[in-house]
């Protein structure tokens, strides 16, 4: 029975997998502090990923619907304008919602 090259390179990758998680389950307190300063290395990149996912929705949208009529060789001035007011509505958006909830839940801790 001959094995094919595919399935050798599966099977040791696997068997190599299952040794780097055995070595992670035996040293959980190393591999947590690891993972801890990786976190705090890419939290700014992760968060101006979601920032930017974010903001992209709406500025779709104001791109299309407001300035969409427009010509196409001020493509660059629809994006612009449409990533200020993305912006600013999101903005807007979060100051609505803390001068709303903050109030709310300093009553509701006095009382």
């Amino acid at each position: 029975m001959e094995i094919k090259k595919e399935s050798l390179r599966k099977i040791f990758f696997t068997a190599i997998a299952i040794i780097i998680f055995y070595w992670m389950l035996q040293n959980n307190l190393q591999v947590m502090s690891w993972l801890k300063s990786g976190l705090s290395v890419f939290a700014p990149i992760l968060l101006g990923l979601v920032m930017a996912f974010l903001i992209n929705i709406p500025m779709k949208a104001i791109e299309t619907k407001i300035f969409g009529r427009m010509p196409n060789k001020l493509n660059g001035l629809k994006r612009g304008l449409s990533l200020v007011l993305a912006i600013v509505l999101m903005i807007s958006v979060v100051i609505l919602v803390m001068v709303i909830i903050i109030p709310e839940l300093i009553r509701t801790i006095l009382i």
